[in-house]
């Protein structure tokens, strides 16, 4: 081989138009770079060190990502073995191991799966490495257009990722490409109760005949200990200490993760009385539990089922049931924890007592809990203007 002609292809990726051709396929539009004596779409990509380029029929923008997606799956299935698919269930397999060693609710895996489904739906037959920038956008547009927003979106891409990254540690894949996560707009709710709308609360939870017991229980435990709801409904009946009067949630729950962590709380004077009624009728070792009602055969009665081994999965529905009763607008079960914060601090209770029963920072509780006026406050606010 002549010099020349050696250094000459030692030369990198040609330019065109100022553009690099290499890295992963990406769609470009007629008449753009790469792409400048075409009126349809094409895709554009490199190959040991040269760029290449495939002309598709598309004249639309949709039917150039559905063009993309058709030629990524070819060379998926053409030059590589392991798909987006393989990653995701091996990487399923290492979380359902996670989760059964770690004892965590079967809930949140069943939570995993869905995403993971959604996931596999677009990029299920694409090899890893040809996962293109382009296509990640076109399947946040996909979801945005069903009407989700960027935070569950984000989710299901981070689990992507992941996925992407274990593989790539152990050896499965060559190289994982970027997987870039939209950014939601940070959300602020200040919703929280106020002394009125408490005192209704109170008065619907106390009506047995309308609220069933393991919702008022779980109202009442959330407003006298400001605990997360994951964390109430794993409680167990072992880690409520009547005599020493304390709820150790850490030991209900030494599993949480860092920034979901736990603080054993005392059993104050309102709720005790709760904890005693629904410890009579307890059936299973869970605090918070359900009796559904489920018939064995058709056309028998029901009768009360109740799992033994599993925390009540989801109140989500009984609780909006009883947020409408109250007429409480746009309230959130996470609300009645934020309404614990703002109480404490309007009963004068320090910021930074009740960070640590909550276990968050105090800036986080200033930014996202405590929002209300506390009285000393306000007493020294009518003193503004007054008689001295």
């Amino acid at each position: 081989m002549h010099a020349h002609r050696a250094k000459k292809s030692a030369r990198p990726i040609r330019r065109r138009g100022g553009v690099r051709t290499d890295g992963a396929p990406r769609l470009v539009e007629p008449g753009g770079p790469n792409n400048r004596d075409s009126d349809a779409w094409a895709v554009v990509w490199s190959e040991n060190g040269r760029s290449k380029r495939f002309r598709t029929n598309a004249r639309t923008e949709a039917d150039a990502k559905a063009a993309l997606q058709n030629f990524l799956n070819a060379r998926a299935a053409t030059q590589y073995l392991v798909t987006v698919n393989d990653v995701l269930d091996l990487d399923l397999k290492r979380v359902e191991g996670k989760h059964k060693e770690l004892k965590r609710r079967e809930s949140l895996l069943k939570e995993r799966r869905r995403a993971v489904d959604r996931i596999r739906q677009h990029f299920g037959t694409l090899a890893p490495e040809n996962i293109a920038a382009s296509y990640v956008s076109s399947y946040t547009d996909a979801r945005r257009k069903d009407g989700v927003g960027d935070r569950t979106i984000s989710i299901e891409l981070a689990y992507l990722r992941v996925a992407l990254n274990k593989a790539l540690e152990a050896g499965k894949i060559s190289s994982a490409p970027k997987i870039v996560l939209p950014q939601p707009k940070a959300r602020s709710r200040r919703r929280v109760l106020t002394r009125k709308e408490l005192s209704r609360l109170m008065a619907e939870i106390s009506d047995q005949t309308r609220t069933p017991l393991h919702l008022k229980g779980f109202v009442m435990i959330s407003l006298h200990t400001g605990q997360r709801g994951i964390h109430i409904r794993n409680l167990l009946w072992e880690h409520v200490d009547e005599d020493e009067g304390m709820i150790y949630f850490t030991l209900s729950n030494p599993n949480a993760a860092d920034n979901k962590q736990t603080a054993d709380m005392p059993i104050t004077r309102g709720l005790l009385p709760v904890l005693q009624e629904m410890r009579r009728v307890a059936r299973s070792p869970f605090v918070i539990e359900y009796q559904q009602q489920v018939s064995t055969k058709p056309g028998k009665a029901k009768t009360p089922a109740l799992s033994q081994d599993a925390p009540i999965g989801s109140l989500k529905t009984a609780f909006e049931s009883l947020v409408e009763r109250v007429g409480l607008e746009n309230f959130h079960i996470h609300d009645i924890r934020r309404s614990f914060a703002t109480l404490g601090a309007i009963a004068d209770i320090p910021l930074e007592q009740i960070a640590g029963l909550m276990n968050i920072d105090q800036k986080t509780l200033r930014a996202h809990y405590a929002h209300g006026i506390s009285d000393q406050t306000r007493r020294l606010i009518e003193r503004i203007g007054g008689d001295e």
